[in-house]
């Protein structure tokens, strides 16, 4: 009972230990639900103070943030704010731990962090000493229990709710909670079985076994790939080892998966400054990106899967082969990175993104560490991806891809950066070095060897350095640019739009082809997907308003003893059909209006001159 941890003597501040991964928003959200009260979570209390003043005017938008206690206390007013303008609320601050000094390690103060402990409790205090007591307006639903009723009935109007991945220290924040924090584990049967939706496919006992001891966030995941192969009716792209469509079979082979997309870290090392960190520089996952998000490009993905796949299913064929990378290059916003998951996806291979400047570091050597490091966790998710392949159309052991975004950034022209110290000069010989020896240098499991797919992607392949360009290292390149005809299109509307309710008994694609009448010509897939969103913002608003003189309805005929309805109230009792919103025509051609291609008719002749000048013949 999430809501139970509020005694009739109501605390002001709660304590939770957990880590996200086990779904803290959602266990604050529903206890705050359960109460009648809104949530309000607030990652970074100095973000939350730039989001606050910007959204508010303040003059304070322009000054400089340091992300010291100074802004923190100014964000943790603010936050209270709007927490009193809504309330009754419920606070969250995450990770308050990491906003404080620490109170171990070469950096500990423990004095420093007991005052900055008493100015937040005071700053609470403060803002939340004219918060009355308030009744909850859902204390009389049968569902909930007479403890939580007690609860609601005295909860003051604002909670202040500290989450922290392990206990707080000794301290004036300690000592203020009056009872013990509240943890939050690995769900238990009840939470895993609201959490797998049983309801709706009766399938979570014959899976409970292998599902209970998995965090939220594994059992979310798993859900999502079950239901998607579960009513797809095949076990093509899950497991072809399989005979027959079993949900345990299905399970298995989205529990490999799982496992194979674990997180690879740096190993700690010491930094300039003395102090051990670990960076998370790489991170592998099966991208939940399909081709069918992909509209288009079906020439693209022919010519990207032959370059991949074929080498992974007959790797026989390929021994003499020295490819080793892919190019996608072209304007911003049209899908180089949405391509380079959703090969990753139907190829069932782990994927480690990595942004180019990422890797740059402060110090002496550590941006060439960086690149070996990234290398490395690359190896490592290949030779641990067991070759399971679910959701991809072949699951191959041993490979992983590594994609390389703004690769210009991390590999530009040498002797071009004016680095004096030339430092870029040798990241980039690193990077050539990496990708010379990717096949020799790496590493075994049995007899398989961990082979890695590069992939990179820039809007300026002329800024690169020529050496990447020969053959054997990013030999391959392919050029990505917006749509050039009607239907190339209208397939990356229609897979923005897969999702859509459209007006009953019209025909999508008519009602797409209709409204691309009046789209500019240079739209690229990242503008289509503007407008899609932009679109449905439209429907939805058209669903508030119906909500909303539902409400104005129903109260105008209401007897005067009875409670008010809300927007809430109105939509609980409406059904799901009721709250999906309807597009039509009118919807994307208004969205269109308000959305300004991202490419110019000029810029879009420069890189037809690079698409000449570089793409693959």
């Amino acid at each position: 009972n999430t809501a139970a941890f509020l005694p009739s003597n109501c605390p002001r501040i709660v304590h939770v230990i957990g880590e996200s991964e086990n779904n803290i928003r959602g266990c604050i959200d529903e206890a705050a639900d359960m109460m009648g009260m809104r949530s309000l979570h607030v990652g970074g209390l100095a973000a939350f103070l730039v989001h606050y003043n910007s959204i508010y005017n303040r003059d304070d938008t322009r000054s400089i943030l340091t992300g010291g206690l100074s802004d923190n206390l100014k964000g943790l007013t603010a936050a209270l704010e709007v927490a009193n303008q809504c309330s009754p609320c419920l606070v969250h601050i995450e990770g308050i731990d990491n906003e404080l000094t620490p109170t171990t390690g070469q950096m500990a103060d423990v004095s420093g962090r007991e005052e900055e402990e008493r100015r937040i409790l005071q700053v609470i205090r403060d803002n939340t000493a004219s918060s009355r007591c308030f009744t909850s307006s859902r204390s009389s639903n049968s569902h909930i229990g007479q403890n939580v009723f007690l609860s609601s009935c005295t909860a003051p109007k604002v909670i202040v709710v500290f989450s922290t991945s392990d206990s707080l220290p000794p301290g004036p924040i300690s000592s203020s909670l009056q009872q013990t924090s509240i943890s939050i584990v690995s769900p238990d049967t009840n939470y895993a079985r609201a959490l797998w939706d049983d309801d709706a496919d009766g399938t979570f006992e014959s899976l409970s076994s292998s599902l209970i001891g998995l965090s939220a966030r594994d059992i979310t995941y798993l859900r999502q790939g079950f239901v998607h192969e579960w009513t797809k009716g095949s076990l093509s792209d899950v497991d072809k080892e399989a005979k027959t469509l079993s949900p345990i079979s299905i399970l298995e082979a989205l529990i490999k998966e799982l496992e194979a997309s674990r997180s690879f870290t740096q190993p700690s090392r010491k930094g300039g400054a003395g102090g051990s960190n670990t960076l998370p520089l790489a991170t592998s996952s099966l991208p939940n990106v399909r081709w069918e998000d992909v509209g288009g490009m079906e020439n693209i993905r022919k010519e990207i899967m032959d370059a991949v796949e074929l080498p992974l299913k007959y790797p026989h064929f390929f021994q003499c082969s020295q490819r080793s990378g892919i190019l996608l290059f072209g304007p911003p916003g049209t899908g180089k990175t949405l391509v380079a998951k959703a090969v990753a996806r139907e190829c069932g291979l782990p994927f480690l993104s990595i942004k180019g400047p990422e890797l740059l570091g402060s110090y002496v050597g550590e941006s060439e560490a960086n690149i070996r490091a990234v290398f490395d966790a690359a190896r490592s998710a290949a030779l641990h991806s067991g070759g399971s392949g679910s959701g991809g159309s072949g699951g191959y052991s041993g490979a992983s891809v590594l994609f390389f975004d703004e690769l210009d950034s991390l590999a530009p022209r040498r002797g071009d950066t004016g680095f004096g110290d030339g430092v870029m000069d040798r990241v980039v010989s690193t990077l050539l070095g990496e990708l010379d020896g990717g096949e020799t240098k790496s590493s075994t499991k049995g007899n398989v060897e961990a082979r890695i797919i590069v992939i990179g992607a820039t809007n300026r392949p002329d800024l690169l350095d020529p050496s990447l360009l020969r053959p054997g290292r990013f030999d391959r390149l392919l050029y990505l640019g917006p749509a050039k005809t009607k239907e190339t299109m209208l397939q990356i509307l229609k897979a923005q739009t897969r999702k859509f309710k459209f007006e009953p008994g019209s025909d999508p694609d008519s009602i797409l082809q209709q409204a691309m009448e009046s789209f500019p010509p240079t739209l690229s897939g990242a503008d289509l997907s503007a407008v899609a969103s932009k679109a449905l913002m439209r429907g939805l608003k058209r669903v508030c308003d119906r909500v909303e003189k539902e409400a104005e309805l129903l109260n105008r005929n209401r007897d005067p003893s009875d409670m008010e309805i809300g927007v809430d109230d109105v939509m609980e009792s409406w059904s799901k059909e009721q709250l999906e919103p309807v597009m039509c025509v009118e919807d994307f051609v208004e969205a269109a209006k308000s959305v300004v291609p991202s490419i110019s008719q000029k810029d879009l002749d420069n890189f037809e001159k690079l698409q000449q000048q570089f793409a693959s013949r």
